[in-house]
């Protein structure tokens, strides 16, 4: 999906480590599985209005960190601006301005670069991995 988004429909898409807690992590997963199995059981329509991914991702995070994102915020249902309600959260890197945090997460040229490569995930993470390396400690 990445790849289609990068590299044909040419969108940043941005690959952001989250500073939630193995706990918080572990409730998120369960959650999120055990929406998937209900969907299994009873499907519904997707709604990109009122229960979008964005927005289904905020009810699962609130699981885990209640009430820490706030439903009625655009930022919560429109994937463009999420990004910055979660660094104003601090569930993201806060360490730089949030236009540089976008900068070193934005894996938009390495999936190009990469686009034939079969590690392309792989690159997208090193890429990441290094800078984490040598910005903190």
């Amino acid at each position: 999906f990445i790849l289609r988004r990068t590299n044909y429909q040419e969108h940043d898409v941005y690959l952001y480590p989250l500073t939630l807690t193995p706990a918080e992590v572990k409730t998120m997963l369960r959650d999120i599985l055990h929406e998937a199995n209900i969907l299994h059981e009873k499907p519904r329509f997707y709604n990109s209005a009122l229960c979008n991914c964005t927005g289904l991702l905020g009810v699962h995070a609130n699981h885990a960190r209640p009430g820490a994102l706030p439903w009625w915020r655009p930022e919560q249902v429109m994937p463009g601006l999420s990004d910055r309600l979660l660094y104003h959260k601090g569930w993201i890197d806060t360490t730089l301005p949030f236009e540089r945090i976008r900068e070193v997460y934005n894996v938009r040229p390495v999936a190009q670069r990469y686009k034939d490569d079969p590690e392309v995930s792989v690159k997208m993470r090193e890429g990441l991995n290094n800078y984490l390396r040598s910005n903190t400690g």
